[in-house]
């Protein structure tokens, strides 16, 4: 499981940069009310996100077992399926990021935060509780995707009011 996570921390910090350098001007579009260029530069900001997070992840996919030889060893090969599990994080935390720091912070609704990581905090706790008893370090892996992924739901569904993707599948693609 730490190797693993030592590969995704290798990962998600160049990515979560991306969103955090949209900060200044997302809280100056937000603080001078300009909706439509804020909303623009959300939108921007998550292809953006998107554009890193989506071939790593696949990428991982792929060639996970390959990552794991190449930096530890065949002895270690284990490792690849909770990397597999973890490259979830690549987006998950990216566009978490996104939501749950830069734009709670532009909007001034950083109150939020503690109180969903609290409960998200408890929801791990409790995951991991149940899902290493079953799949051992896969099941912590697991545990901690589902935390991430409960936690960019929650503060999607706050931040819903203040944003507003364009979501285009053509670009996506």
């Amino acid at each position: 499981y730490s190797n693993a996570i030592k590969i995704v921390h290798m990962v998600t910090p160049a990515i979560a940069a991306i969103t955090a350098v949209m900060l200044p001007s997302l809280s100056t579009f937000f603080s001078e009310n300009k909706k439509r260029e804020f909303d623009d530069l959300v939108t921007t900001t998550f292809y953006v996100v998107l554009l890193l997070a989506v071939p790593a992840f696949l990428g991982v996919l792929f060639i996970g077992e390959d990552i794991v030889v190449l930096l530890y060893g065949e002895a270690f090969l284990k490792t690849s399926q909770v990397l597999k599990v973890l490259s979830l994080l690549f987006i998950v935390v990216g566009v978490g990021d996104l939501l749950a720091y830069q734009l709670v912070v532009a909007v001034k609704k950083e109150i939020i935060l503690p109180k969903i990581r609290i409960i998200a905090t408890l929801l791990n706790a409790v995951l991991n509780f149940f899902l290493i008893m079953q799949l051992q370090e896969t099941g912590a892996a697991l545990a901690t995707v589902i935390t991430e992924v409960f936690t960019l739901i929650v503060v999607a569904y706050i931040m819903r009011k203040y944003i507003s993707i364009k979501f285009n599948f053509k670009l996506s693609l």
